[in-house]
Order: C-alpha cells, then structure tokens, then sequence
C-alpha cells in the first residue's frame, strides 16, 4: 500500500472461493493525516540606509505554492510581497507563512534580526588658497537628513577654522581641516577630513636685511632681445589712502618676484610660477630693481611672514598687472596694508595728569621680527588732549614705544608690545614722564619709577643754557690769556 495523499483510505481483501469454499471479501478503512511542514527563514542583520532587500524562506512542502510574508515590526522594516524595507533602526521581525493544502498543515515561522545605524556619505573639499586671501567659510556635506558638522583645523600655523567653519590663513604650507559629524538616532557619528596647499604668489626665502637690490632672471621660456626693468617701493599704507605720507614705513628685506600674466591666481598657487623667475629684495627703503624683464604683462608676489599680517592695499593688490615695453623702466608704487592696531596713553606720575601733544614713537620689530636690526621702522605718534595716542593699520609684531624728553631728545622710558596681525591689539602702553630730577638723572630710566613736569623741563633747559654760557665765557677767557702769553 502506498500513501499518496491526506484522507480516509478503504483497503478491501476478496478471496475467489473454490470447489469446496464460497468466493469472499473484508474490507478495512483507515484515515491518512495531513503532514506538517517544516519551513527554513533565516536573516542577517542590516544597517539603516541599506537597499531593500528579498525575504526568502524555503518550505518543504511540496505543490503547496508560495509562501507569504510579514512584518510584525512596522515602525522598523516593512514588507510588500517578499520585499522588505527598513525604515528605523531597531529590532525586525519577519514571518514566513504557508496556508497548507489538502495533503500539507499550514506553518509558519518567524526570524528577528538587528537594524543598526548607518554610515554616512560625506564629501569635504576645499580649492588652494593664497596667503593674502580673507576669512572663508568651509562646508562639508552629506546626502542623508538631520545632523551637523563642527570642524578643527589641525594645522594653526597655516589656519584656524571656527567651529562654524570660518577660516583664517595664518601663512603658508598645507592647511588641514577635520570636519565632524554629529550623527543622529539613525546614522552614526564619523568625520571626513581635507587638505588645501595655502601659498605666496611667489617663492618663500629665508628673510634678512639686505642692501642688494637687483637679481638676474634664472629662467626663462623663450629667447627674448629686448629687455626692461623693474623698479618699485613697498611702503606700509597707514591710513590707506594710497599715496606715500610722511612718516610712513618702508618694507624692509622682503623677496619680490614677477609673475606673468596672465595666470590666474589659484594657476599660480597649485603650479607655482609661470614662465619666469624674475626676483628682487627691497633695501633699507623699501626699494627694489629687477632687471633683464622680458618685454611683457607681469604681476608682482611678494613673501611676507604671515606674522606682520601685511596685505596689498586696495590701490594695488596681487591681482594687479602692468607692461614692461621696450628698454624703459616700469615703476611700482605698492602700499600694503596693515591690520595691527593699538592704544596708549602718556601721563605725568607725579602730577597723574594726562600729557596733551605728547611726542611718542613706537618702533615696528620689522620683518625679521627683531628689535634693535637694521630694518626696525619708527612710527611716530602725537597724544590727543587726554594723553591718548593710538596707532591703527600698523604692521603686526613687537613694538617698542618709547616718549623722549622735548629738551635733550633723550628717551626716558620705553615699553614693548606685541601688536596682532589681524586683531585690533587690546593691550594698552602706559608711557610717562620723569619724575623732578637733576640733569644729571636724565638717561633710560624703569617704567615705574617715571614722570616729570613741565616746571622741570624750564628748569633743566635753563640749566643747560646757564651751563652753555659759562663754558664759552671759559673758553674765550683760556684763549686771551694764551693769546697775551704769545706776545
């Protein structure tokens, strides 16, 4: 007997009979019971943001049809037919049912597995910068919703960066910004970093102090038969009118260097310089020559230490270009601009009273940012009524400020300071007079043991021309006594 399927079975058993014996039968009827079915599901786990994906559990139930599909977790992973969507991190349970059929029970079975949270796509980059470019603000991005970024910049002698993204350029080199994202209750937290070379328009030197004024071209790309020159002055523009005023300063000791046009800017930065190598240092006034130019449009670099947060003016910037035609020389007036300032007051200690029309000179470090060297430039500076002086568009660095005295011109104090290169200065020099004194007290004195007052200046100048009178009166004597003796 073979079972072929679910139901009630009649098995009959006949006998034929013989001569002695009737032909016969029995019959027997039993029940064949459905078969229960085993189902296989089985899942791995998924991360949020994963595609969809299909469920596939297998029956072994055979010409039963399809099985069928079910989310018991909808606000984590939904289903449609056998395709199953995550739409939350969380838990997923999946259940694959079979209604069964007239020879199979219907089953079912169930699967969990763990949605976790996703990792996200970011994207940061960011374009070469020059070192005289102003703040700029950079932005990492990334496709999936909710979040922030916050970034740091692990390089701060090339740039800072607020946690927002505004970048400051510090000077030159390669600036690296790491960008941090916070995450959300779906994607997890992951950071995505970019490096940006900062540069010069021209070659970075070591600077010093030089009287050398002209450099023959190292390179050039064409043969060229006419040749010019260039001349220039690099002064700092205080009050940034563009024009070369009294009292101020030369730049001193800085590289310059010719560029030709017309290479755009970030060109100059990510291939470095075009063509010529065309080069000149500014002397104790600023100046410089370059000669042997080829005939031509050129811009002019300078290196300048990221430190003095010089920039070129408005009047002429890195962008500028000029001709050189013929054998003639090509001028350049350039003021640069200063982004350093500060504050001061001059007060007499023995009075505390302000001193109105106070002659003060501060004294710029200069580019070698050393006091006391050969490019150091006095700044003069007068207080106003209230004893208050201030400098404003000053190179940045180390000061030294000191008031002389009227009568001798010698200084009788000094201070020093560091001014910020990009950053009104917030520290405030307090110069004072000397004390009543003897002439013979009138040398460098400490800052606290300064002051003077107007009675004491009379007084001393009066002394001085008292003594000058009696020394000439001695001298006119000692010369008519031996003039007597010689006859």
């Amino acid at each position: 007997v073979s079972v072929v399927g679910a139901g009630d079975c009649t098995l009959t058993a006949s006998h034929p009979g013989n001569g002695n014996w009737n032909n016969g039968s029995r019959s027997v009827t039993f029940t064949v019971a459905k078969k229960n079915q085993t189902i296989s599901f089985s899942q791995s786990g998924k991360t949020f943001g994963d595609a969809d994906f299909t469920a596939s559990a297998s029956t072994d139930a055979t010409g039963a049809g399809s099985l069928g599909y079910s989310s018991s977790t909808t606000g984590v992973c939904t289903v449609s037919g056998a395709t199953v969507s995550v739409v939350d991190v969380g838990d997923c349970t999946l259940t694959a049912s079979h209604p069964g059929n007239g020879n199979w029970n219907n089953a079912s079975r169930s699967v969990t597995f763990t949605v976790g949270k996703g990792q996200p796509a970011l994207s940061f980059s960011q374009s070469s910068k020059l070192v005289t470019d102003p703040n700029f603000t950079v932005a990492a991005t990334t496709p999936v919703q909710g979040g922030s970024f916050t970034y740091t910049s692990s390089t701060s002698s090339v740039c800072t960066v607020s946690s927002s993204g505004v970048v400051t350029i510090v000077g030159p080199g390669t600036c690296t910004i790491t960008a941090a994202y916070s995450g959300t209750a779906q994607w997890n937290s992951d950071t995505v970093i970019t490096s940006f070379a900062v540069t010069t328009l021209a070659t970075t030197t070591t600077l010093a102090p030089t009287t050398s004024t002209t450099v023959a071209p190292t390179t050039t790309t064409t043969p060229v038969s006419t040749t010019g020159s260039v001349a220039g002055v690099l002064w700092v523009d205080v009050n940034k009118n563009g024009k070369t005023d009294k009292n101020e300063p030369p730049v001193v000791g800085v590289p310059v260097q010719l560029v030709e046009a017309p290479v755009s800017a970030a060109s100059v930065a990510s291939q470095g310089i075009h063509s010529f190598a065309l080069t000149g240092i500014t002397n104790a006034d600023g100046k410089f020559v370059i000669t042997q130019v080829p005939n031509g449009s050129f811009r002019l670099a300078a290196t300048i230490p990221a430190a003095a947060g010089l920039v070129f003016g408005a009047d002429f910037d890195a962008s500028s270009t000029f001709s050189v035609q013929g054998t003639r020389e090509t001028f350049l007036n350039v003021g640069l601009v200063g982004r350093g300032s500060t504050t001061g007051v001059t007060v007499s200690t023995a009075e505390s009273q302000p001193i109105a029309g106070a002659k003060v000179f501060c004294t710029w470090a200069g580019i070698d940012a050393k006091l006391g060297t050969s490019d150091d430039v006095e700044i003069p500076t007068i207080s106003d009524a209230k004893g208050k002086f201030s400098l404003t568009g000053i190179p940045g660095g180390g000061y030294a400020c000191s008031w002389r005295n009227s009568v001798t011109g010698a200084v009788v104090d000094k201070a020093t300071l560091s001014v910020d290169a990009k950053s009104p200065s917030r520290n405030t020099v307090k110069v004072v007079r000397l004390q009543a004194h003897s002439s013979q007290q009138l040398g460098p004195t400490t800052l606290a043991a300064t002051g003077n007052s107007a009675r004491t200046e009379i007084r001393l100048a009066l002394m001085l021309m008292v003594a000058g009178y009696l020394l000439l009166r001695r001298r006119r004597s000692a010369h008519v006594t031996q003039h007597q003796s010689n006859r």
